[in-house]
């Protein structure tokens, strides 16, 4: 399955500290979804780890 951005769908290929922006921006509009793992072209590449990721 490949991933599209949209104004309601966010790709994202790591955590970063623009994450809260896209959450906050979402939840200034209409709301939507961000994929965490996934390149900008739709790609899904994951997370080497994931406890480290978010923490």
């Amino acid at each position: 399955m490949k991933f599209v951005e949209t104004n309601k769908i966010e790709l994202k290929e790591k955590l970063n500290d623009n994450l809260i922006r896209e959450i906050v921006g979402f939840l200034n509009t209409e709301g939507g979804t961000i994929y965490i793992g996934v390149k900008d072209n739709g790609e899904v590449i994951g997370i080497k780890d994931v406890n480290k990721a978010f923490t």
